[in-house]
């Protein structure tokens, strides 16, 4: 007899494999990043570097606001590339390299404004909170009504009896 799974089981399935995949997807697109800007690729690695930051990588941002520092595959952009390494600076490490800070020490308070700006509106799509709650399953108050759906049998809940045997 089948037995009729509702959406949130597989939704939550769904959620922990993404979940628990995240940081090795992210990982690769950080590594293959390297291994295109080491070659001299900086479109590729601009590509792969753009991804994994988008995903939460730090190191990724900063690289991201380094390439736009250097204007490698981007229009060299100060404003843009301290944003990205503010950004990047969420992690402790990353902030007490302290690039972030130079870099904007070196700009003009009307570039310093729009640094600052640029990197609130970063935050508020990459940064690690706004990440976090987009990792968030979400689940409907209740499910839509379905006027054909009718369960053919509902079995009652039942403790494993080995597992209760055995004291667990």
């Amino acid at each position: 007899m089948i037995r009729f799974k509702p959406p949130v089981v597989h939704l939550c399935r769904l959620t922990t494999l993404v979940v628990s995949l995240w940081p090795a997807l992210v990982f690769a697109s950080l590594q293959s990043g390297l291994a295109h800007y080491e070659a001299g690729r900086y479109e590729s690695a601009y590509l792969a570097f753009r991804h994994a930051a988008e995903r939460g990588d730090h190191q990724a941002q900063l690289n991201i606001g380094v390439m736009y520092l250097k204007g490698q595959h981007v229009e060299r952009d100060l404003v843009e590339g301290y944003a990205w390494m503010a950004l990047s600076a969420q992690s402790a490490p990353l902030s007490e390299n302290g690039t972030h800070e130079q870099v904007l020490s070196l700009l003009s308070g009307v570039q310093r404004r729009a640094a600052v700006a640029r990197q609130r509106t970063l935050e508020k799509s990459f940064g690690d909170e706004a990440l976090l709650q987009k990792m968030q399953p979400a689940f409907a108050e209740r499910e839509p009504p379905n006027p054909h759906y009718a369960p053919v049998y509902t079995y009652p809940s039942q403790y494993p009896r080995s597992a209760a045997l055995r004291g667990e």
